[in-house]
């Protein structure tokens, strides 16, 4: 199943998105949903999760609701999917008639307490990483994010989620992952 539309929310208003512009209808969230494990950078096993909200006093539309998928930023070191930014748009585009969803994704990277020269004359890169670890820490979060949308196409029916008609969208961090998955469809790409 291929993604339908890429939005990202730092280019693109947030209200050019809605298919209904007032936030009329009631909703229910279910917390801490599993989606899948994997495993982290260091070698952990690591749940992933998301919190999913829907109208409760709509008419959904015979083929489902539109799916919008929210992924925080936090530079794949740090963030939540029930930090403000996500849970204001997760409810918000809820509350519009959308099935909505925030995630959590793997997070982390290995560090080195050597200075690191970014080819910018005078910084020093704050001793975090190689860029090989930048790479693997966003190809990881494309994984986690993929994984949640195809739990939530499986789970249509429970959710009554239009399979076709799905948006993913993001921060910061969480915007480069909405275009990987968006753009991203070949493993070879990853390379």
């Amino acid at each position: 199943m291929r993604i339908t539309a890429l939005f990202i929310i730092t280019l693109i208003p947030i209200l050019a998105l809605g298919q209904w512009i007032d936030t009329t209808f009631t909703i229910e969230t279910d917390y801490n949903i599993s989606y899948g494990s994997a495993i982290d950078f260091a070698g952990a096993h690591q749940i992933l999760e998301m919190d999913i909200s829907y109208p409760t006093n709509d008419q959904a539309p015979s083929c489902g609701r539109p799916l919008l998928v929210m992924i925080h930023g936090g530079a794949w070191l740090a963030g939540d999917k029930s930090e403000s930014t996500s849970k204001r748009i997760r409810e918000d585009f809820a509350k519009r008639g959308y099935t909505t969803a925030s995630i959590n994704y793997r997070l982390g990277q290995f560090h080195t307490d050597q200075y690191v020269n970014c080819n910018i004359p005078g910084w020093n890169c704050l001793n975090m990483t190689d860029t090989a670890e930048w790479y693997r820490a966003y190809y990881r979060g494309i994984q986690d994010a993929n994984g949640a949308i195809r739990y939530l196409i499986n789970n249509s029916n429970v959710y009554n989620i239009d399979p076709n008609n799905t948006f993913v969208v993001g921060e910061s961090a969480g915007g480069y992952l909405a275009m990987g998955v968006g753009f991203m469809d070949d493993v070879s790409e990853a390379a």
